[in-house]
């Protein structure tokens, strides 16, 4: 339910944000826009922060009653300055660092005695280079111009950024680059944060509620009507952008927020403390450095009262019911007041029965959500951890293991909290998944499959069984053809079905044929779910192909779990099912 402030003017107030207008603040504009803030009691100003503006610092002078700020408010909470963190919009930070692409092997210690061009408010990436051992003063920095063709040009080595947006820039300029995120180093910190002033909860806690609920209902619509909010930027708020771009910036924030995941605006008073022990650790703040006062809590202990006004109205109204049998000597009076009492009673236990139920099932997706968020800030750490551990110790086929479970892990909360996905959005997803993988592993990758074509729905069971067998085909060749350095992933649509190959350059399949393994079991009856045929096939000098067939039917949300059967595929292409 959307708080409200009572009933006169509007109360006007200012929301100072961290950048230039963008679809990174979109969730605002919609609030405003959809007449959030309005029913709300609001009339709200939207300012947006130029280069050398510090919304910090304008929200604590009074210019502002609310921004948006990094994670750095903990240090600015440290220093003294009353900040509170109200909610937080991204799960993760877009934050990181930028280089030319210069070879296979190269790391974020390549960046030592180069010029990396840094911003005032990149806290979290000085923290990146000082746990990662590179020192400031073994860089070169150098004053954000805020242009991304200054590393196109070669004027710069590195560049601070965003991954919600200069990652478009490189593109559009056929720009190789490689992305250094803290991430990677276990620095895994909230984005954007809506903030205000200890003084603002204490002289108007029913203003800063109301604007807390409005603007979560804006980001709610913002995440669900992404190319209206594209459009309503470019019609009212800026034209420095194209709609590809915005509507490109859209895809990447949905990434950071996980709408489909983590209800927006949660935050995890132990994911702050894991922040703040992060910057402890380096030095930027106290060890165990207090969070009292700085997380705001929206959801106080729930108002029993009307469960005990109902007890104490259910017990009078039976004293009064035996009260007034034991007076009324009127066989038809008594029948009456009986039914009045019937009905009351039974009124009033509907009425309980309604709480209970409502209770129950808000009990029910509050312990869906804390399993998601649990899984995703826990179980989650942990695998990435372990990938990264590998990856130092130069394991890459073990850092390769951790990184799948972990996949594996996000396929089966995000795709379980998502009914649809565009079959699109779901081979796009594969190229990064694969790309990533294979590039530790140091073996090239041939993608030949155009996403902008297959626009048609998938379900959650297909799309998870279909990902488990792609994932599983990669890694039968990391696994048992490590001479191969090439993986080639093809699929078509012919004659209403998705045919999809994955094939290596490898030593091929063993002589008589490969063992039968737990993995190749399970891409089995994954395929069976699907209503798909799945084979391997010898190729021609060496290697291995993996080709699977399925009707495009079987995709479709209304035939999850009812897979039909479909005909083999030509000779040439299915075969004896022998398997690494």
């Amino acid at each position: 339910m959307l708080f409200a402030l009572p009933s006169h003017a509007l109360d006007h107030v200012t929301l100072q944000l961290k950048w230039t207008h963008a679809f990174q603040f979109a969730g605002y504009y919609a609030a405003k826009e959809q007449g959030y803030y309005r029913e709300a009691g609001l009339d709200v100003s939207i300012v947006e922060a130029l280069p050398g503006v510090d919304p910090v610092n304008n929200v604590l002078e009074g210019k502002a009653e609310f921004g948006v700020g990094t994670s750095a408010l903990l240090l600015q909470r440290k220093a003294g300055k009353p900040v509170v963190a109200l909610a937080v919009i991204f799960q993760h930070s877009p934050y990181v660092l930028i280089a030319r692409q210069l070879g296979a092997t190269q790391t974020i210690h390549d960046l030592a005695g180069k010029r990396v061009m840094l911003e005032p408010q990149a806290d979290e990436l000085l923290a990146y280079l000082k746990k990662e051992g590179i020192p400031l003063d073994r860089i070169t920095q150098i004053e954000h111009s805020y242009d991304p063709q200054d590393l196109v040009d070669g004027k710069i080595d590195a560049i601070a950024g965003y991954t919600t947006n200069q990652p478009y820039y490189f593109y559009r300029a056929r720009f190789p680059y490689q992305i250094y995120t803290p991430r990677s180093a276990g620095i895994d910190f909230y984005g954007d944060n809506l903030f205000t002033t200890e003084q603002e909860l204490k002289m108007h806690p029913e203003r800063a509620q109301a604007f807390r609920a409005a603007s979560l209902r804006g980001w709610k619509y913002a995440t669900e009507h992404s190319e209206e909010m594209a459009d309503l930027i470019l019609a009212k708020y800026s034209r420095r952008h194209t709609r590809d771009y915005f509507l490109f910036e859209a895809k990447q924030t949905m990434a950071l927020i996980h709408p489909e995941l983590i209800e927006v605006g949660y935050m995890n008073a132990s994911r702050w403390r894991h922040i703040a022990d992060t910057y402890a650790d380096i030095g930027m703040l106290p060890r165990d450095f207090s969070l009292d006062g700085f997380l705001y809590d929206p959801d106080p202990r729930h108002d029993m009262a009307w469960l005990y006004r109902g007890l104490a109205a259910l017990l009078l109204l039976s004293v009064v019911t035996g009260i007034l049998v034991i007076f009324r000597k009127s066989e038809q009076m008594n029948r009456q007041l009986e039914e009045r009492v019937a009905a009351a009673q039974q009124a009033l236990a509907a009425s309980f029965d309604e709480r209970r139920a409502l209770e129950i099932s808000h009990a029910a997706a509050g312990e869906r959500e804390r399993i998601y968020r649990d899984l995703h800030d826990d179980v989650g750490a942990k695998l990435l951890g372990l990938a990264i551990s590998a990856q130092r110790a130069d394991l890459p086929h073990a850092a390769d293991l951790a990184r799948s479970a972990l996949q594996d892990l996000r396929d089966v909360v995000s795709r379980s909290a998502q009914p649809v996905t565009p079959l699109g959005d779901l081979v796009a997803d594969w190229r990064a998944e694969t790309e990533l993988r294979l590039h530790h592993i140091g073996i090239a990758l041939d993608w030949r499959i155009p996403a902008e074509d297959m626009p048609m729905p998938v379900s959650a069971e297909a799309a998870l069984n279909l990902s488990r067998i792609l994932r599983e085909a990669v890694t039968n060749v990391l696994r048992h053809a490590r001479q191969a350095d090439r993986i080639a992933v093809n699929a078509t649509l012919k004659q209403g079905c998705l045919i999809l190959s994955i094939e290596d350059n490898g030593p091929g399949l063993p002589p008589g044929g490969a063992r039968p393994h737990r993995g190749m079991t399970g891409m089995r009856a994954r395929a069976a779910a699907l209503g798909a045929d799945l084979a391997w096939q010898e190729v021609e000098p060496n290697g291995c192909r993996v080709a699977l067939k399925m009707p495009l039917a079987n995709l479709l949300p209304e035939n999850a779990g009812a897979a039909t059967a479909v005909d083999p595929l030509s000779s040439q292409l299915f075969h004896s099912p022998n398997s690494r």
